[in-house]
């Protein structure tokens, strides 16, 4: 159960920025997550929205391998 990365650059490429009114662009690299963002602060913006994902993930994660061994 790995973190789907491509999900993440999905939800990151919906993003737009609120100064620029630009769309970012993500790729998985390996197993990193490339970011181009118009801006600093927005690429900053997506940085979080990308560590809150991956966290979301890893929870569920997380939560399904606990109700499988149960």
């Amino acid at each position: 159960m790995a973190i789907n990365l491509q999900e993440v650059c999905n939800i990151l490429e919906r993003q737009t920025c609120p100064i620029h009114n630009k769309k970012p662009t993500a790729k998985v690299n390996g197993n990193k997550i490339e970011i181009n963002a118009c801006c600093n602060k927005f690429k900053k913006e997506l940085e979080e929205i990308m560590g809150n994902e991956i966290s979301k993930q890893t929870d569920d994660n997380l939560d399904n391998i606990l109700d499988i061994s149960r």
